[in-house]
C-alpha cells in the first residue's frame, strides 16, 4: 500500500482535482472516498471517484456549468467534467432506516465527514481523503483491514445489511476481486440476514454477478463465500443443490466444487464464457442415474442449458446473452475420435455455430477437462482435443462452408432454379445443398450449386 496517503492526490485525474478545487475555494470542505480510495491505498487503478462535501446540492449544483441531479433526493449531484468525467458529489449525510431494504427512507445532512463514513458498508470503505490536505479519515480502521486483507462491516453486521441486500451480494463480490477473507463477525451477520436478498431487484443481483465474474481473478471465492452463509440458496438455488451431489470415476469433485475449478480456469473478462461455466453442469442433478453402482449424466448438457436460459431470464440478462450461453453449455460435451472423416469434423463444426464459436467451445471444454481433478486423464483428452482444434483450423483455413449462409446461392435462388415461391421447400433445398457440400467440397461453387438443386429437386 501507498506509504503516504498524500503522496495519493498525485494519482487522481486532474479534472477531478479540479472539482474539488471549485469546491474548496467556495469554502466547502471536499473529501475523496469510497472505492477509489480503496483502491489508490492499495495500488490499484480505479475509475470511479466519489466525492463527499459539506456543501448543499443546490450549492454543487450552481458550482458547475454541467450537472445532472441524479440522486438528489439522497443528496447526490453527478458533476461532468471538461474530460466528460462523471463524478458524484453527495453531501455529508447520515441515512434514517431502510423500509424497502434499499434506498433510505430519509437522509439528513451532517456537518462532517466522520458521521458521513459511518453510514458506508464496510470498513475498507469507509475512509476518505481529504482535500487539498491529502489527510486520510479511518475512523473505523480500515487501513489496518486492507493491510490483513480481511472484509469487515461498519458497525453492526446484521443491520448493516438489513439495511440493504444488496451488501450480501457486494460482500462476496469484494472477497472474490480483492481477494480478501469475510471477518468472521460479518461473515455471520450475513447469514441471519441472507433472507434480505430477496427485496434487491434482478437487474441489481445481475450487476453484482456481472461484476464478480468479469473482474476477479478467482469467481469461485464469491461462490463460496455465498454457499458458506447460506446466501448462495438465496441467490442461485440451482447451483447450491449442486453442493455435496457426487458425480462418478471420471471426476475427483462433486459437481459445485468441479464447477468452482471450471470457472476459475476461465479467464477475467469474457462473461458469457464465465456464465457458461459457472452453469454448465446445474442440470447434473435432473439428470443422474445408476447402472451397476455407476453415475451417469446422460444429456445433462442440454437439460444444463435449459436451467441456465431461466436463472439468466430471471436475473435479466439480454437475450443475446442467453442465447449465447445456453448454446455454449449445450455443446460443452463432446468426444472425438482420431477417425473422423473431414466431413465429420465439418459437421461438428456446424453443430457448435461455426467458425467464430470456435475459441469459446473450446476454451469450455479445456476448463471442464482440467476441472475434473484426474490428473491421469489430463494428456490424452487435452491432446485429442487439441488435435481436432487444429483439424477445424485447418478447415477453416481452406475456406469450406459451415452454415446455410455460407452457400454460394440463396432463398431467391432456389425459387428461380425451381420455379416455386416462399415455403419449406427452399429451406429443405438449402439445408440437403449444404449437406451435399459438406461431403464434396470441390462443389462449392454457384453454377454447379444451382444445377445440383435443379436437378434434385426438379421433379419433386
Amino acid at each position: 500500500m501507498s506509504n503516504s496517503s498524500r503522496d495519493m492526490l498525485g494519482k487522481i485525474p486532474r479534472d477531478i482535482l479540479e472539482v474539488c478545487q471549485r469546491l474548496s475555494e467556495q469554502g466547502a470542505a471536499v473529501h475523496l472516498v469510497g472505492g477509489a480510495v480503496r483502491d489508490l491505498l492499495l495500488g490499484e487503478p480505479t475509475g470511479d471517484f466519489d466525492l463527499a462535501t459539506s456543501a448543499t446540492p443546490d450549492q454543487v449544483s450552481r458550482l458547475f456549468e454541467r450537472v445532472a441531479n441524479t440522486g438528489l433526493k439522497h443528496g447526490t449531484v453527478t458533476v461532468v467534467t471538461d474530460n466528460n468525467s462523471n463524478v458524484e458529489v453527495t453531501t455529508y449525510r447520515t441515512e434514517d432506516r431502510y423500509g424497502d431494504g434499499r434506498h433510505p427512507d430519509s437522509v439528513v445532512f451532517v456537518g462532517n465527514i466522520e458521521q458521513d463514513l459511518a453510514r458506508r458498508d464496510f470498513t475498507v470503505n469507509a475512509m476518505a481523503l481529504s482535500f487539498p490536505e491529502g489527510q486520510l479519515v479511518d475512523p473505523y480502521n480500515g487501513r489496518a483491514d486492507l493491510a490483513a486483507r480481511l472484509l469487515r462491516s461498519v458497525g453492526v453486521a446484521e443491520r448493516r445489511f438489513l439495511e440493504d441486500g444488496l451488501r450480501l451480494l457486494r460482500a462476496c463480490r469484494f472477497c472474490a476481486t480483492l481477494e480478501f477473507e469475510i471477518e468472521k463477525s460479518t461473515k455471520e451477520g450475513m447469514e441471519k440476514a441472507r433472507q434480505q436478498l430477496a427485496l434487491v431487484s434482478p437487474e441489481r443481483q445481475r450487476d453484482e454477478l456481472t461484476k464478480t465474474l468479469v473482474k476477479a481473478q478467482q469467481p469461485s471465492r464469491a461462490f463460496f463465500a455465498a454457499q458458506q452463509t447460506g446466501l448462495l440458496g438465496q441467490f442461485l438455488p440451482e447451483l447450491e443443490r449442486c453442493v455435496g451431489y457426487q458425480q462418478n470415476k471420471w471426476h475427483k469433485y462433486d459437481v459445485f466444487e468441479h464447477t468452482m475449478k471450471v470457472l476459475d480456469e476461465i479467464q477475467p473478462g469474457n462473461l458469457n464464457l464465465r456464465l457458461a461455466a459457472l452453469l454448465h453442469d446445474v442440470g447434473k442433478p435432473d439428470t443422474m442415474s445408476e447402472k451397476d453402482g455407476e453415475r451417469h449424466f446422460y444429456d445433462h448438457e442440454q437439460k444444463s442449458s435449459e436451467i441456465a436460459a431461466a436463472v439468466m431470464t430471471r436475473l435479466r440478462f439480454s437475450n443475446s446473452q442467453i442465447d449465447q450461453v445456453s448454446r455454449l453449455i449445450a455443446e460443452h460435451m463432446w468426444y472425438y475420435e482420431k477417425n473422423w472423416s473431414d466431413a465429420a469434423v465439418r459437421r461438428f463444426l456446424r453443430r457448435i455455430g461455426g467458425a467464430g464459436w470456435v475459441v469459446d467451445t473450446f476454451e469450455l471444454r479445456r476448463a471442464d477437462i482440467l476441472g475434473r481433478g484426474r490428473d491421469d486423464l489430463l494428456d490424452d483428452e487435452l491432446k485429442l482435443t487439441a488435435e481436432l482444434l487444429d483439424r477445424i483450423n485447418e478447415q477453416i483455413e481452406n475456406n469450406y462452408i459451415f452454415s446455410i449462409e455460407d452457400l454460394p446461392v440463396n432463398g431467391h435462388d432456389v425459387m428461380s432454379v425451381l420455379g416455386i415461391g416462399p415455403g419449406p421447400r427452399v429451406g429443405e433445398a438449402l439445408k440437403w445443398l449444404l449437406e451435399k457440400i459438406e461431403l464434396e467440397p470441390e462443389k462449392n461453387e454457384r453454377d454447379i450449386a444451382l444445377e445440383l438443386i435443379a436437378r434434385h429437386f426438379a421433379n419433386r
